[in-house]
């Protein structure tokens, strides 16, 4: 059985950039994706200060930018009976498809030692003494990886809380929401460098 100093439960942007300050902390680590990337998830998909923040810190800020991101620097929020309010941001943002980012990301831990598993799905989590067992399933069967240390980076509600009985907030919100692009063509005079909420 494999055995690493953490295993990370998802290779989202949490479990790769988690994945990516451990092992700059000498740490060996090993991610469990349940999906292979590219997979595209609802999400806003704006990149505030603190991920170009956190993107520079790393060292992967110079990459990014060579993905093409389009950048952002001002918000626009209409209202239903067409109230608009508009702001600067203050600083740049970028705006990127999910799917990208999370590859760019799991791809760049990869790059620097972390074990990426994928597709992995994560059956059980036992304490064995002073470490964790980890059991998944992939297209070859169940295996178990060791680990000192195991980080949950896999969103809310996941199936896996409920197989460990975990009590987490379960109240809806009652939001939906809904992602769509649009080419540039289709708006012609509209700002590039600018975020639209209706």
């Amino acid at each position: 059985m494999s055995a690493y100093d953490v295993v990370i439960i998802g290779g989202g942007p949490a479990g790769s950039a988690s994945a990516l300050y451990l092992r700059r902390r000498g740490l060996s680590v090993c991610i469990l994706e349940k999906r292979i990337f590219p997979r595209e998830t609802l999400c806003g998909e704006f990149l505030s200060r603190e991920v170009t923040d956190s993107l520079k810190d790393l060292g992967l800020f110079g990459d990014f930018l060579e993905m093409g991101p389009n950048a952002i620097s001002s918000l626009h929020v209409h209202s239903d009976d067409g109230l608009a309010a508009s702001a600067d941001l203050g600083f740049t943002g970028y705006g990127m498809k999910r799917g990208s980012f999370d590859l760019f990301l799991l791809q760049q831990a990869a790059k620097r030692s972390v074990t990426v598993v994928q597709p992995a799905e994560v059956k059980d989590v036992a304490r064995d003494g002073v470490r964790f067992v980890i059991r998944y399933e992939d297209a070859q069967g169940s295996h178990d990886v060791g680990a000192r240390h195991v980080l949950g980076a896999y969103g809310k509600q996941n199936i896996l809380d409920k197989r460990l009985h975990r009590r987490l907030p379960a109240t809806p919100t009652h939001f939906n929401g809904v992602k769509f692009h649009i080419d540039r063509s289709l708006c012609p005079g509209a700002d590039p460098r600018s975020i639209h909420i209706f």
